[in-house]
């Protein structure tokens, strides 16, 4: 019976990005963005939409009940 060789203890379980990429981009990864490069001040205009069709559904869904 073969015995499975266990990963070395030195080996990195690899990142969730990096499963979805072909195996000649994970050689560039420090190129990616990580998680936290892309965070970054909320664009107003983005905000104010959401908002606004937020406040829209909810009259909607509201009158839809009466």
């Amino acid at each position: 019976m073969e015995e499975l060789e266990e990963p070395a203890a030195t080996e990195r379980p690899a990142q969730p990005y990096q499963l979805l990429l072909p195996m000649y981009a994970t050689k560039a990864r420090h190129l990616l963005p990580g998680p936290c490069d892309m965070l970054g001040a909320a664009n107003p205009l983005v905000v104010g939409a959401v908002a606004l069709l937020d406040l829209s559904l909810a009259f909607l869904f509201s009158q839809l009940l009466t």
